[in-house]
């Protein structure tokens, strides 16, 4: 499973993947679950392994769906990650789900340790200006 995640990013040897698979951290989500909430400083990436999840920003009196996620994705607020700021934004589980999280200090040390772990960049590209779909990276 894991080599299929990170072989649709580029190319890693048996080692980079045994790595990967050390730091990233599986985690199992109930409906509603949050992965981060409006205000809070965004520290992972999240790689959806089952279920869905949408990113939204509260008004007065509704959530605004800015995003959906569902699985075979990565997600994250990418403003707040790689701006370390807080987020206007939450993200929520819309149905029970499993994730993969790697967080920024893990991803530091991946980096640290194969220079392969560079094309993560990949996920952590911003929105393409003038696509009109929505895109959450």
């Amino acid at each position: 499973m894991t080599r299929n995640i990170l072989l649709n990013i580029g190319r890693f040897s048996e080692t980079d993947i045994g790595l990967f698979e050390k730091y990233a951290i599986r985690k199992a989500l109930n409906k509603n679950d949050f992965l981060l909430k409006e205000g809070e400083v965004c520290q992972s990436v999240f790689y959806v392994l089952s279920g869905s999840f949408y990113q939204f920003q509260t008004d007065e009196t509704d959530e605004n769906i800015l995003d959906l996620h569902i699985q075979n994705e990565w997600m994250f607020n990418h403003t707040s990650f790689i701006n370390q700021l807080p987020s206007k934004t939450s993200i929520r589980a819309f149905s029970k789900a499993e994730v993969l999280e790697l967080d920024l200090n893990s991803l530091h040390k991946l980096i640290a340790t194969s220079q392969a772990f560079l094309q993560l960049n990949r996920i952590l590209v911003g929105p393409i200006p003038g696509f009109t779909f929505l895109i959450m990276l």
